[in-house]
């Protein structure tokens, strides 16, 4: 148990809590290359915030950690949520495009082929069919 009168104590406390969330966030924090870390986590002391508000609701909450937070959430808010969500589009814009290419290189061959070839192609897979579609309904039932 940390004693919350005790500076060094507390100090050495938070130190450690500082290097158990840089151990396991860090990674989470590389975007495009870059260490984007110290942007995006931030010490609050919600207790110390709570305090001062209780004093007086008109209270400075600096040196809590919510000033710097709301800025860091409101320029994310203003600018950069545009570009997370322009980065998630793309991506999904390149899956369809590639999943695209794909079925067209598979059914290009098939110009190739007669309507007669085609058709026994067809019929020759049609029981497997059957069978895929008597097991679907009885997996519904």
């Amino acid at each position: 148990m940390i004693d919350p009168e005790d500076e060094e104590e507390l100090k050495e406390a938070e130190q450690r809590l500082r290097q158990v969330f840089k151990a396991n966030l860090a990674e989470y924090c590389i975007v495009d290359s870059q260490d984007i870390y110290n942007e995006r986590l931030f010490e609050i002391s919600s207790i110390q915030a709570l305090r001062r508000r209780l004093k007086n609701p008109q209270a400075s909450l600096e040196r809590t950690g919510f000033p710097e937070f709301m800025q860091a959430l409101n320029t994310f808010l203003t600018r950069e949520r545009a570009i997370a969500e322009l980065r998630q589009v793309r991506t999904l814009a390149r899956q369809a495009c590639d999943r695209t290419r794909e079925a067209v290189k598979r059914r290009i061959p098939l110009l190739e082929q007669d309507v007669k070839q085609l058709r026994e192609r067809i019929s020759s897979v049609e029981p497997e069919f059957n069978k895929l579609t008597s097991i679907r309904d009885q997996f519904q039932q």
